[in-house]
């Protein structure tokens, strides 16, 4: 089995929304050996409203790659 990641799109209908919603995802994919979908993740590592927002998203998180890391307890700059 192999797997990669893939944008999904998913469209939810909410009862209190009266229009349905479309979300584009960023999943992990699975994959038998002959190449058939086998499965999906169930929550999305990214999640936008559109492509090009899943993009920017992607954008700013690759430049947050050359920041200096922050320590997640205290807030400060490592």
């Amino acid at each position: 089995m192999s797997w990669n990641y893939r944008i999904t799109k998913e469209i939810r209908h909410h009862k209190y929304l009266h229009e349905p919603e479309t979300l584009f995802g960023i999943l992990e994919v699975y994959y038998e050996e002959n190449g058939d979908i086998s499965g999906i993740s169930e929550m999305p590592d990214i999640i936008a409203e559109s492509v090009d927002e899943l993009k920017n998203i992607l954008g700013r998180m690759t430049e947050c790659c050359d920041k200096p890391l922050i320590d997640y307890n205290t807030g400060e700059e490592i």
